[in-house]
């Protein structure tokens, strides 16, 4: 039997898949969706398969996000077929089949024919088979075909061999297929990073060669691999091929100065969430002359269709990153960690926190310790970090010092808050009074 987490290749690489095996991993709910698409289309005489990346994900021991079928229905039987469905992408035939929660994506069989824009296809051809239908697709492990029905596994492109060792690999000639569609070749090192896999030599010579052709897809599909790239676990291979097959260059402005490869590398340790912390080092990677601050945030990462929240939240990391002091002591942590609940709050504190820790992990593991353990002290001391946070408030303030202006109150608050930064135990009515006191003489 199929076991959990091992790839299904790696011990029958030379058979095919039993459906059942496969379906192990399925959560049983998914299981009774598919099955029941199934066997509506089959019960109106349609072929249909679930085909791409879920039997690629099945294939290699894991449990698929996204469920795609391709059947011999065209849109309109399949819409009369099913009671819930969604024209998502009719004109190319696709449509969306809603049940128990999921979204379950069917496409009628197809042929493509002619790319003239390097994005879409300039004629599709209804009616071919299904082997018209994995000829057109992009690699030969997105190419595998699954019948739970019939227990039926196709594989006609070497899709469970090149998964076997590990290999993305067009199908046909890479630079033909990269010309038809140029986000192609930005999948492919997406898939790199995603899958820990290499790609084929002919595959990733026609990156470059087809350098133009990718400068024609629209800077929201890019963003979208992107996004992907910089949520998996390690994407510092794909960043890197990025960079060295200059695709960052044709959708956002990059210092033309060779970076530092070890600034992109140190990616893999920084968490994926606050994302932003990614995305700072990636653009001091890109762009290592410009200064660490919300200017450079905006440059880089607007034209990215990046959201104004993100652009905000990485500027703001871009600009926290050089304060790296050579030692922490309670003073310096909390000052910065009010820095990062100024601008995010008190429920983002703790991974804006680890975040940082990682950071300094890079310039001195001894530092990253020290900073990590103060900066976990401050927070079980509930030490005062923000405004909200003071034991007295401007209503107050005022009570008590009527000769103070309006204006001048929130200047008071932040002397407040730098003293309780330095001394936490001052933050109480009485010490702070006579503070406010002292600095009005």
């Amino acid at each position: 039997m199929l076991q959990k987490q091992k790839p299904f290749g790696m011990t029958y690489l030379n058979t095919s898949p039993s459906a059942k095996e496969l379906a192990q991993l399925l959560p049983d709910s998914i299981h009774r969706s598919l099955l029941k698409i199934f066997r509506n289309l089959a019960e109106h005489g349609h072929a249909c398969y679930l085909v791409g990346g879920a039997v690629r994900d099945l294939v290699m021991g894991s449990t698929p996000h996204e469920y795609d079928f391709t059947t011999s229905a065209t849109p309109e039987q399949v819409k009369q077929i099913f009671k819930r469905v969604i024209d998502t992408g009719i004109q190319h035939g696709t449509v969306t089949v809603l049940d128990g929660g999921m979204q379950y994506e069917i496409t009628t069989f197809r042929s493509e024919v002619g790319y003239s824009d390097g994005r879409r296809p300039d004629q599709i051809i209804y009616g071919s088979s299904l082997s018209d239908d994995l000829q057109r697709r992009d690699f030969t492990m997105n190419a595998l075909a699954l019948d739970l029905l019939e227990n039926k596994f196709v594989d006609e492109h070497q899709g469970l061999q090149d998964i076997e060792s590990k290999i993305i690999r067009t199908i046909g000639f890479a630079e033909e297929r990269f010309s038809e569609d140029g986000l192609r070749a930005i999948r492919a090192i997406r898939f790199m990073a995603t899958l820990g896999f290499t790609i084929e030599e002919n595959t990733y010579l026609a990156i470059a060669k087809t350098r133009n052709i990718t400068a024609k897809i629209s800077t929201e599909r890019f963003h979208d691999e992107l996004n992907k790239i910089l949520a998996t676990k390690s994407p510092f291979s794909a960043l890197w091929e990025l960079h060295q097959n200059q695709i960052f260059s044709l959708f956002t402005k990059v210092s033309t100065r060779d970076s530092e490869r070890h600034i992109l590398q140190y990616t893999n340790s920084l968490p994926v969430v606050p994302q932003a912390f990614r995305l700072a080092y990636l653009m001091h990677f890109l762009a290592p002359d410009l200064l660490a601050n919300q200017q450079t945030a905006d440059l880089l990462l607007r034209p990215l269709k990046f959201s104004k929240k993100l652009i905000r939240e990485s500027g703001f990391v871009l600009s926290i990153l050089p304060k790296s002091y050579q030692t922490w002591d309670s003073h310096s942590v909390r000052q910065i960690l009010a820095e990062i609940v100024a601008f995010v709050g008190l429920g983002e504190l703790k991974s804006y926190a680890d975040g940082f820790a990682t950071h300094l992990q890079r310039l001195s593991s001894e530092n990253a310790r020290d900073f990590a353990t103060l900066a976990e002290q401050v927070m079980l001391a509930d030490d005062p970090l923000s405004l909200k946070q003071l034991s007295i408030n401007g209503k107050e303030i005022m009570q008590h010092f009527p000769e103070i202006s309006g204006k001048a109150i929130g200047d008071v608050l932040q002397k407040c808050l730098d003293l309780v930064l330095q001394t936490p135990e001052k933050n109480n009515h009485t010490d702070l009074l006579t503070f406010i006191k002292k600095i009005q003489l």
